[in-house]
């Protein structure tokens, strides 16, 4: 009977663990089912960049709007346009465009936000790190580890609102000691979008030089 009860005491932590892993999948598939039937979702947020090592932190203000794998993403004064093959890069001060067709997985995970919402099934193993508060908002916080060797970073930390179960910070932990934080401030889906919106217009934007790296 002692035996058996040492071998219960053993397995409560595996049981534990199992059981909050269950539910860290059960709220990511909840978010991507939710986000794969949306026809477009937009999205403010605040971007900050911080290095403890460079005593570096800036926080920015940013908006991008989805559509598929289609997106306009505004940040640090650059704006970058994708319709699905082609991506423009627009520096505003500069009044300077980048142009170029990316092939299917160039680039690291923050080179295409509109995978953000997801892949984290095919792409991520995950783990239920704890319960917590967030801008005041009680939290599940789940930490995603990518799959694939050789990506930028480490770890992608979500953080969803425990009522909702809707994001409202992702934090990513890069490899050079970076860390980039989003707090989302505001999430609308389903909004009247334009197709144009995701295709730069030079002719919109007096005397831009226009780099075609095509």
């Amino acid at each position: 009977m002692k035996k058996l009860l040492f071998l219960a005491l053993l397995m409560l932590p595996a049981l534990a663990f199992s059981q909050k892993d269950q539910r860290a999948k059960e709220i990511l598939d909840d978010f991507s089912k939710k986000t794969k039937d949306y026809k477009t979702l937009y999205c403010e947020f605040s971007f900050t960049l911080e290095n403890t090592q460079e005593n570096i932190k800036d926080t920015q203000k940013g908006k991008i709007t989805i559509k598929g794998k289609k997106y306009l993403l505004d940040l640090m004064g650059t704006e970058i346009y994708f319709n699905g093959k082609t991506k423009w890069t627009f520096l505003k001060e500069a009044n300077e465009v980048n142009i170029l067709e990316p092939k299917e997985g160039d680039g690291g995970f923050l080179d295409n936000p509109s995978r953000l919402f997801t892949i984290y099934d095919r792409e991520f193993k995950y783990k239920f790190k704890e319960e917590s508060t967030v801008n005041k908002t009680p939290v599940y916080v789940i930490d995603l580890y990518p799959k694939k060797v050789g990506v930028s970073y480490t770890i992608v930390r979500f953080s969803f609102n425990k009522t909702t179960l809707e994001p409202v910070q992702i934090k990513y932990f890069s490899k050079d000691g970076n860390r980039y934080t989003l707090d989302i401030k505001a999430l609308t889906p389903n909004k009247e979008v334009d197709e144009n919106l995701f295709s730069f217009s030079p002719a919109k934007h007096a005397g831009v030089s226009v780099n075609d790296l095509r």
